[in-house]
């Protein structure tokens, strides 16, 4: 996958349920309005979910693969963690799980990858999430689109690829039926679990399970999945 921003559930529990994981990152960015997760995310607040959308230099960056990607020097770091630190400081874990994602916030990040890696690092010890994970830019492939996919698999001595729902759409299924490759269809619905604000509002940020649930953030974490071979 696209390495995402304080991402939500679905995306921590394909990493564990994987033997692998890749970060996607030597693509260029989706730009789409609706499936776009690489800088942005949503935390709950009193109002509703608040996007939290990190601002990237847009001069010489549109046909930059995501690892290249330089995050612009303004005020996100201290609206991001004012944001997390008013919506959260209530919730029941937040003083127990806050202080390395809040420091986080106080370091220059001018990579977008380097900040996504370090705040992912910090929900897999949560999270105890132990799965090796390598970045696709730092491996020799070529190739396009599903092809692309299917030759990280190879490199990797893979013989199953979980892709997310929309991978029936656009992987070459036969290529991996002849590579020996199975494909696996992951599907995640979140279990309602205890927020800080009334109604459970789903598809949030990692940030809302964490400091609400604490450690019980492991097993909810586990729940909600389904593969499908295709």
């Amino acid at each position: 996958m696209q390495p995402a921003y304080i991402s939500w559930l679905g995306y921590f529990n394909r990493i564990r349920n994987s033997d692998l994981f890749i970060y996607l990152d030597d693509v260029q960015l989706d730009h789409s309005s609706k499936t776009r997760f690489t800088n942005r995310n949503k935390i709950n607040t009193f109002n509703g979910p608040l996007w939290l959308t990190l601002p990237l230099k847009i001069k010489g960056n549109n046909n930059k693969k995501i690892y290249e990607l330089q995050i612009v020097k303004d005020q996100w770091a201290k609206k991001h963690k004012k944001n997390i630190q008013f919506n959260y400081k209530n919730a029941p874990f937040f003083y127990d799980f806050s202080d390395p994602i809040l420091e986080a916030y106080d370091n220059n990040w001018n990579s977008l990858v380097q900040l996504i890696y370090h705040l992912d690092n910090c929900f897999f010890d949560i999270l105890e999430i132990n799965t090796p994970i390598v970045r696709s830019s730092t491996i020799k492939t070529e190739g396009l689109k599903s092809d692309y996919i299917l030759n990280l698999c190879k490199s990797q001595g893979a013989t199953e690829y979980v892709s997310g729902i929309f991978g029936k759409d656009y992987l070459d299924q036969e290529a991996f039926r002849k590579a020996g490759i199975d494909i696996l269809i992951h599907e995640y619905q979140p279990t309602p679990y205890k927020q800080n604000f009334k109604n459970f509002t789903p598809y949030l940020s990692i940030i809302d399970l964490v400091f609400n649930e604490g450690i019980k953030s492991i097993e909810l974490i586990g729940k909600g999945s389904k593969l499908t071979v295709l």
